[in-house]
């Protein structure tokens, strides 16, 4: 739970870094905007509300979590014996920071084209908060794949630790925290890229946050202060890149200089819909980036066979099957020109079939039976992508490659 000033620490060090890009007065942005949200309760609703994002009545600051019960526990089974999800999965961290997202992009970019540079880095300020609290400290414990950030709380007895966790991790503060070299880089040409590619970073650097938290709660009641200072400046650095990354886009886009951003492909991005569970070492896990899990759990490379031979590839997702699931992706609109995915079961784990549904723009596009060999598809991924399986219980370990 960053303070007003570590909030002002984390936007000033985030600026520096997207000079001389984001050159101008940003004084107002580091003393005042980047703590609107927070403000927003505290006699400014009027001058704030303008500039807040609400949906399903939820302020853009601490954002719902993706609750993953529906991935993977709750089950039915119909007059056959065939297992189904009865409830849909719903990713609600995605449906809320994804929209959220496009509205502070957009919004900061359309001011800063018009000329209205102080509206704009009003609108900045929101978002590099949002992104602040979710990265450095305990929020972290909440958003995309976590829980309440008082569920460590009810997980130990009080004479376990001294402190509480939730007491600790929420005076986590920016005081030693140091400045460092990174150089950022534009998330994308358009707001509702640069939105497709802000939730993957957010995701990943929230879950190295979230880690980073949980170290420094065993670390802090163990009087480990070296160990603390260390956590603690690994979270801020998490901070800084993911802001400096996003007020980076909006000056680049805002200021018509629409640099190309990094190249990434498919399997690059945070899937908001994935299966959970499946064959063996999966059973209690989603899906793996870059490599596969073998019968004892170890990661082992991506195999897939094709018509010319078994393969590796270096880049994929993988994940096991379990009656059902599907691998979701919301690709903004001419990220991808004519592409080739490459679906099937790993060369070496593989023990039936799979009756698989490709999927753009949100409607089936081809239907396969997947059995030995891989599956290529050439098109154009544009809105909801990704596929939906069904298979016997363990049909083994699918890998997506795009």
């Amino acid at each position: 739970m960053p303070s007003a000033e570590t909030h002002r620490k984390l936007t000033q060090v985030a600026l520096e870094k997207c000079q001389p890009l984001a050159s101008g007065d940003n004084a107002a942005l580091i003393q005042d905007y980047c703590i609107y949200p927070d403000n927003y309760f505290c006699g400014q609703h009027k001058e704030i509300a303008p500039y807040t994002f609400f949906k399903d009545s939820i302020q853009f600051h601490y954002p719902p979590h993706t609750p993953y019960e529906e991935a993977y526990r709750y089950w039915g089974v119909d007059s056959e014996g065939t297992l189904f999800h009865p409830r849909k999965f719903v990713n609600h961290n995605f449906e809320f920071m994804l929209p959220g997202f496009q509205f502070y992009f957009s919004r900061s970019i359309d001011c800063l084209r018009s000329g209205e540079e102080e509206e704009a880095r009003k609108y900045l300020g929101c978002l590099l908060h949002t992104l602040e609290d979710s990265t450095f400290g305990l929020h972290a414990l909440e958003g995309p794949g976590g829980s309440d950030a008082f569920v460590l709380d009810r997980m130990v007895q009080p004479d376990d630790f001294p402190v509480s966790p939730s007491h600790l991790s929420a005076r986590i503060n920016s005081e030693e925290c140091h400045d460092f070299a990174y150089t950022p880089h534009t998330l994308g040409r358009s707001a509702d890229e640069a939105s497709m590619r802000l939730y993957t970073e957010y995701v990943a650097y929230v879950g190295d946050s979230r880690r980073r938290v949980f170290s420094y709660i065993m670390k802090a009641n163990s009087g480990d202060r070296h160990g603390c200072a260390l956590l603690t400046q690994q979270m801020f650095e998490n901070a800084v890149k993911i802001c400096a990354n996003a007020a980076y886009t909006v000056f680049s886009i805002g200021k018509g200089i629409n640099e190309v951003p990094p190249e990434c492909s498919i399997s690059d991005l945070e899937p908001h819909v994935f299966p959970f569970g499946g064959f063996a070492p999966y059973c209690y896990a989603s899906f793996e980036r870059n490599c596969a899990l073998n019968k004892d759990g170890r990661r082992i490379p991506i195999k897939l066979k094709l018509p010319n031979g078994v393969q590796a590839f270096e880049k994929g997702l993988s994940f096991g099957t379990h009656s059902e699931g599907s691998l979701l992706f919301w690709i903004a609109p001419g990220c991808f020109p004519q592409h080739t995915v490459t679906i099937g079961f790993h060369a070496d784990m593989h023990f039936g079939t799979a009756d698989l549904l490709i999927i753009n723009d949100g409607k089936v596009v081809e239907e396969v039976l997947l059995d030995d060999a891989a599956h290529s598809i050439a098109l154009k991924p544009d809105g909801i992508f990704g596929l939906s399986f069904k298979s016997s219980a363990n049909a083994g370990c699918l890998c997506f490659i795009g």
